[in-house]
């Protein structure tokens, strides 16, 4: 069998992988629009003036950080808060970046954090931590864009496998309450959550267990009370641990990914899922890559799959059936560190983690192929990119590139550094307008709050674990 065969055969058994861990979050004041590899929101206008908060969490304690239009960035409130000590397992930010939700896995709680209007400084909210009826560990949450309610997976749950817990958000303060016919049951090991952007659905990685099938289940989102109900077919086995999703802007069509495994999808009027043919083979990627990243075009014509490699594969979308035809590839980086598709300018934005340089790729409006924008710009030697997730984003106005690297420097005083650079429309690349530390420890989980960004909701991608 081919190697595009075997990352495609999305419905034969696989081994087991956990998959790679994503810390990257990134809400605007309208519109949640955060994915693996980027942001590519759709149905949007420009806002107000864009604000862009970097928050760094490490035991004990939040960095946080604003970044201008220009790039600069400076410290928000004398930069260093302290805060509850824990060990938090993921941070996500709600649709109108007024709010943090930070997720300790053991013991299952969730402290949260309210962030001011004007200077974004963060507060620990009264009633933290949050936690479930029925104490278990959690994983990490996901908003629903569009209704007040926090998902987060969690085991061995009160069923002994795994369940989904939910909670209703206060709008006004931000507290947690569970809702009523929370949790609900889910598969072994339940870890990665998405929800679609129109907030119809929730999705569940399962990981499975000994003598258990890896699956997707799918879960219809009741708008009025946040009650999961489990849709005809669910839950639907993959071949193995569901990485990466992609919603088709017509709502129609779902992209995945299971380490070097592909999985489209038709979204039924119920939900349901059905499998897609398989596009054509490729030729010239790395054989056994591992898909690390997907991105739709807001015009829903094309799909770009960023493989750890660096190459990037675009598809051809057929508008009626979601069908993929195999358009080209190409070398978007030296190994895959980051990426960015930006959301208003056909151009994408790559970091490489062997020679460790951002790159810039203009997308063809016409066959959705990648073409070179200009000469890859090189991080200063020592630099790579950030080993707990989140290495590049772009800020609010989408004309600074920001990327987040590990400084092995002898010379650096602390172990993380947030670099910024100037993205021209036309591609080009100029910086790094400032290097500046980020918290004091060595991995911290980074989140992007975006504000004043969109002046409309509709975004491609939903919440990322």
């Amino acid at each position: 069998m081919s190697r595009f065969s075997l990352r495609h055969a999305a419905h034969a058994p696989g081994p087991r992988s956990t998959g790679a861990a994503v810390r990257l979050v990134v809400a605007s004041t309208l519109a949640l629009c955060a994915q693996a590899c980027g942001d590519t929101p759709t149905n949007s206008v420009a806002a107000l003036t864009p604000l862009t908060f970097v928050y760094a969490f490490e035991p004990g304690l939040i960095y946080a950080y604003q970044i201008d239009a220009n790039g600069h960035v400076s410290g928000v409130g004398g930069s260093r808060f302290r805060v509850a000590d824990r060990q938090w397992n993921r941070v996500v930010a709600d649709p109108g970046g007024r709010f943090l939700f930070a997720t300790v896995e053991e013991p299952g709680e969730i402290w949260v954090y309210a962030l001011d209007a004007v200077t974004g400084m963060p507060s620990l909210l009264s009633g933290s931590p949050f936690t479930p009826r029925a104490p278990h560990a959690l994983h990490a949450a996901v908003i629903a864009p569009l209704s007040p309610y926090l998902y987060l997976p969690g085991e061995p749950g009160p069923n002994l496998r795994g369940d989904v817990t939910a909670f209703h958000i206060d709008p006004a303060e931000g507290t947690l309450s569970e809702i009523e016919a929370s949790p609900f049951r889910a598969g072994f090991a339940p870890y990665r959550i998405w929800v679609d952007p129109e907030g119809r659905y929730l999705y569940v990685a399962n990981n499975g267990a000994p003598n258990r099938k890896q699956s997707l289940a799918v879960y219809g989102i009741d708008p009025a009370s946040g009650v999961l109900t489990a849709v005809p077919g669910s839950p639907y086995e993959t071949i193995t641990f569901a990485g990466y999703l992609q919603f088709h802007p017509s709502g129609q069509f779902l992209y995945a990914t299971a380490d070097r495994f592909f999985l489209p999808y038709r979204i039924g009027a119920d939900g349901s899922l059905s499998p897609l043919p398989v596009p054509t083979e490729p030729a010239a990627a790395a054989a056994g890559a591992y898909i690390r990243a997907l991105s739709v075009t807001a015009d829903g014509r094309f799909l770009h799959a960023v493989e750890d490699s660096g190459w990037v594969i675009t598809y051809g979308i057929d508008a009626n059936s979601g069908v993929l035809s195999f358009v080209g590839e190409t070398r978007g980086s030296d190994g895959f560190g980051a990426s960015a598709f930006h959301w208003s300018e056909p151009l994408a934005v790559f970091l490489g983690s062997q020679t460790v340089a951002l790159s810039v790729q203009r997308v063809d409006a016409n066959r959705g192929s990648l073409i070179d924008a200009g000469a890859p710009v090189a991080l200063a030697a020592g630099l790579k990119p950030h080993a707990a997730g989140g290495a590049l984003f772009l800020d609010a106005s989408g004309g600074v590139v920001c990327v987040v690297a590990d400084d092995s420097r002898p010379s650096s005083s602390s172990g993380v550094r947030l670099l910024t650079y100037r993205l021209a429309t036309s591609g080009a690349l100029a910086g790094p307008l400032e290097e500046s530390p980020v918290g004091e420890g060595s991995s911290p989980g980074i989140v992007v709050v975006r504000r004043g960004m969109f002046a409309a909701s509709g975004a491609v991608g939903a919440g990322v674990p």
